[in-house]
């Protein structure tokens, strides 16, 4: 057992000569530290300790250098010291190594001369401790340990606390690759580590500390980059082009060589552009990458109304050129293939790059940017009563251009907007926000960016704000591969199974199940149950077609829809547009075919792409053509899950594993013998691209800018947008909610016939304005009106004028005597009228209301 003595010395007695050459070279550098260097040193407490009366390692004999290692570092871990690797002696003959010295860690002193202040300064572990082990090293490789220095000047560790030396601390090449996979897939290092302890049953056995877990992944990343970010990136895009040949990728330098932006897109995102280009949704996103660079998805939606991207670039700034760069890019890759609708934000260079590049396409701004920015320029007005509900109906839910032209002058009015700057703007460009201006183009339903915004933080979560753009690139792959995985799920259940019809025995939606895939038959059959409760009016009938007005019933529609049916040809034309915008038929046409017992949807009224044959995820193999050949991605994966359940099953079988070994060695003969030698070596990820790898041409280097450390990796919010947030549970009800909204905002600008009615309107299929069909009362639709008291006041000056109305519409439903017992005011005196009276005419309910006016002044 060895023994270990610690005294207390005095500085004279014990300072080593090391630590007096580094007190006289402080002294003749700079007299002004002479006094604190001193007092520093004469400030310890010197301790001393042996590690044993006589070395237990003299005259070992070891065979090469980590041999040597090994067996000092177990050593030191008996001990409770931590070592590392110290001087080597060569031959000047030979070359070869005849002496290596291992030393305790705390050997030597910090270099005070390189010292610089900073916020977080290591602790200094140097003590000038003299202990260290000697090997000889003869020409047959016999490493001897000829001498062994036992003495420290500090501390040994504990026990217990042993497994945090730095020597002992080492993370294996299982654990490392363990890590980074999980990482890759967007899992916290934090939390992996966690695992892993819990698994080892602690810390002390799972021989490394978080921060070895980081250091090692970041070498691991350093490996694989060779310091050049940016020139990696480009030689995956190579690497990928070179064994695709429909891969697309394309970037910019400036007169620097730094790299300023890019694009690239596989290609199946080219065939997904193919089925489902006509809708883009373009939206960018900052804090994805250590060098701030502009992340911009090209966005679309797929036949199961999930999203699809057609494309990524990266930008490092907001300007006009870099977006026509990026755009032209696309247009590019996609064979000059135009959108039908694309959906951005309100940014101003955007919109110029668009008009540029896109001149065909319908440019459609994002809702609820607009939204968001009302609240900073119109704060005031929000505040005001009735105002957000009318500006949202106006936003997102009016149906033609008439009812938007007939409401937003009523709304500027009644709220007195007319100066309002940013609401003027806002008018000017309203072919581009509003919902009536372009909805004889497809846009899917689309009102907001929300789908580019939602992939980039599928993305941003599994971000670090240190990543580069190969990280990036990487977990976008992952990110890919997981809504392709997704799709797969939504065809296959397609193929499998149709959707349990909610009525029985009805053939247009046994139709409809058939052709079209299952999300798109729920929201078809949405409408069709939506159009049962409809109420129709036939106002034209000859030979060929008809002519309907629709509504809902039970919350009297204040506009009613005009539908043209062609009986012979089943063509019909809604004043709504639905089937332009969204690619389904709307509630108002499934009504009239309902009536007239069409059995099946129109050749022209079914889309494309929300049938089961946009499927373009099926396998196209030209092998699979061939009687009896299994194509060969099916192949492969049948042989894969084979060879993974023989490999697995045998695992813990010594006997097996040697027989798998003997069978894979003849295997590989048999097939080489017949296709080739094959390269079983690891592959090297990213090829030399001539001109950028260093060799042939400067390589392509780093964006200039980059994140400072500690900035978050979450884009700052607003005290508004805060809030806001909160209150977004109205969106588990979006159609109950736009339906109130619709009715508040008609309501806060309604107006009214002589007898306080509400006034009827249908959407013109081809005027400007809304057509006038008379009151609520002509056509027969009872129920109390919901009439604002500042509309009230506006139409007679009276705040009594509801009982007046209400009584009114009492009178008419049979008298007043249910109204005056309930109400003690100014009806407990009012002369009992007839019930049978007359209102047929005009003059008549003329007579009848001054009658009224004339109770109630007394």
């Amino acid at each position: 057992m060895a023994s270990s003595v610690s005294t207390l010395c005095s500085m004279n007695d014990f300072t080593s000569k090391a630590s007096i050459d580094a007190i006289l070279a402080e002294i003749n550098a700079d007299n002004s530290s002479i006094l604190s260097a001193l007092m520093k040193e004469l400030s310890k407490e010197v301790v001393v300790v042996e590690e044993a009366s006589a070395s237990e390692l003299m005259l070992k004999e070891v065979r090469s250098d980590d041999e040597a290692y090994e067996m000092y570092n177990d050593y030191a871990f008996r001990k409770g010291f931590s070592i590392r690797k110290g001087l080597i002696r060569t031959s000047r003959r030979t070359g070869l190594w005849i002496m290596r010295r291992f030393l305790c860690s705390n050997s030597g002193f910090k270099d005070v001369k390189k010292e610089t202040l900073r916020k977080y300064e290591r602790s200094e572990l140097r003590t000038g401790c003299t202990a260290f082990i000697q090997f000889s090293i003869t020409n047959e490789g016999v490493w001897t340990v000829v001498r062994h220095n036992m003495t420290h000047n500090h501390h040994m560790i504990p026990a217990a606390k042993r497994y945090l030396l730095r020597s002992q601390r080492d993370i294996t090449g299982e654990q490392l690759k363990y890590l980074s996979s999980m990482k890759a897939s967007g899992c916290r290092v934090s939390d992996l580590l966690r695992a892993m302890r819990k698994e080892v049953g602690g810390s002390p056995n799972l021989w490394f500390i978080t921060a070895d877990a980081y250091n090692a992944l970041a070498a691991e990343k350093a490996m694989k980059l060779d310091g050049k970010d940016c020139n990696q990136l480009i030689r995956y895009f190579a690497q990928r082009q070179s064994s695709e040949s429909d891969f697309y990728y394309d970037f910019e330098l400036d007169e620097h060589g730094h790299l300023i932006s890019f694009f690239w897109r596989d290609g199946r995102m080219k065939r997904d552009y193919e089925y489902f280009g006509d809708l883009l949704v373009f939206d960018t996103t900052y804090r994805t990458n250590r060098y701030d660079m502009i992340c911009a998805p090209f966005v679309g939606m797929n036949h199961h109304c999930n999203n699809v991207v057609f494309g990524l670039g990266f930008l490092v700034n907001e300007r006009i050129p870099s977006f026509i760069w990026l755009f032209e890019s696309f247009l590019r890759s996609m064979g000059g293939g135009i959108p039908q609708t694309i959906m951005t934000d309100q940014a101003p260079a955007i919109a110029a790059a668009i008009r540029d590049v896109f001149p065909g396409a319908s440019h459609r701004l994002c809702t609820w940017h607009l939204g968001e920015n009302s609240k900073k320029n119109i704060a005031t007005q929000r505040a005001m009563k009735g105002f957000t509900e009318l500006f949202s109906y106006l936003l997102k839910y009016c149906d033609t251009v008439a009812e938007f032209e007939h409401y937003w002058p009523r709304f500027i009015k009644h709220y007195k907007c007319e100066k309002n700057v940013w609401l003027n703007n806002l008018y000017v460009i309203r072919e581009h926000w509003c919902r009536a201006y372009s909805k004889d183009t497809f846009s899917g339903g689309a009102l907001s960016s929300q789908r580019s915004e939602s992939t980039n933080n599928s993305i941003k979560d599994r971000l670090r704000k240190t990543d580069g753009l190969c990280d990036f690139y990487h977990l976008f792959l992952d990110v890919i591969s997981a809504w392709h995985s997704k799709e797969n799920h939504h065809d296959y259940r397609v193929l499998r199974g149709n959707r349990h019809m909610a009525a029985a025995n009805v053939s247009i939606l046994v139709h409809a199940r058939k052709v079209y895939t299952g999300y798109l038959y729920v929201k078809f059959e949405e409408q069709f149950l939506r159009g049962i409760s409809l109420n129709q009016e036939r106002t034209f009938e000859d030979a060929e077609k008809v002519v309907y007005l629709i509504w809902k019933p039970v919350t009297a529609d204040l506009i009613r829809h005009e539908v043209t049916f062609n009986k012979i040809t089943f063509e019909s034309n809604c004043t709504c547009k639905h089937f332009s915008e969204v690619g389904l038929l709307c509630s108002h046409i499934l009504r009239i075919y309902s009536i007239h017992c069409v059995s099946m949807l129109p050749e022209q009224y079914i889309l494309k792409r929300w049938t089961k044959a946009a499927m373009c995820s099926a396998v196209v193999d030209e092998q699979s053509s061939k009687v009896n050949v299994v194509p060969a991605s099916v192949w492969r994966f049948q042989t894969m899950r084979k060879f993974v359940r023989l490999v697995t099953s045998c695992q813990d079988f010594l006997e097996a594993r040697v027989e798998i070994d003997t069978a894979f060695d003849l295997l590989r003969q048999k097939v080489e013998s017949v296709r080739g030698a094959i390269d079983f070596a690891e592959p090297v990820e990213g090829i030399d691209v001539p001109g950028h790898d260093g060799k042939d041409g400067p390589s392509i280097k780093d964006p200039k800018k980059r994140r400072k450390k500690g900035e978050t990796n979450e884009r700052p919010k607003g005290i508004v947008e805060k809030e806001c947030n909160k209150k977004k549970a109205w969106r588990k009800r979006a159609e109950k909610h736009a339906e109130n909204v619709k009715a508040k905002a008609q309501a806060s600008v309604q107006e009214f016939d002589a007898l306080g009615n509400p006034l009827l309107y249908s959407h013109p299929s081809s005027d400007s304005e809304l057509r006038v069909l008379g009151s609520s009362l002509e056509k027969g639709i009872s129920g109390k009106s919901v009439v604002p008291d500042s509309v009230q006041e506006d139409i007679c000056g009276k705040k009594a004028i509801p009982d007046v109305v209400d009584s009114l519409k009492c009178f008419v439903q049979g008298g007043f005597g249910s109204q005056s017992k309930k109400r003690k005011g100014i009806y407990s005196e009012c002369a009992p009228i007839s019930a049978n009276t007359e209102l047929n005419s005009p003059a008549a309910r003329v007579s009848l209301y001054d009658e009224i006016m004339a109770n109630f002044d007394k």
